[in-house]
């Protein structure tokens, strides 16, 4: 998963041989970044729950609520989201 996240990034952990080339296409992490914030909007404006903790038994529930609580306030608020 590293190696791939290094790809997408355009990380040049792993440097050609002598005589070829060293440039790195970053064109697949330029297009997911221009396309990011509409498919954000176009998925999330459907529902206020932008995400959602589901307990696995009976005595997780409060503690699921509690925590979809705490992370829809990281995602909606710490993170500057935008709902228009």
């Amino acid at each position: 998963m590293q190696k791939a996240i290094e790809y997408y990034l355009g990380l040049n952990t792993n440097p050609a041989p002598e005589g070829r080339s060293q440039v790195v296409d970053r064109s697949v992490y330029e297009t997911i970044q221009i396309m990011l914030p509409s498919l954000v909007r176009i998925f999330a404006a459907s529902t206020d729950e932008v995400c959602k903790c589901v307990p696995i038994g009976p005595d997780d529930e409060a503690g699921a609520e509690q925590t979809t609580a705490v992370l829809k306030h990281y995602v909606t608020e710490k993170n500057q989201w935008s709902r228009s």
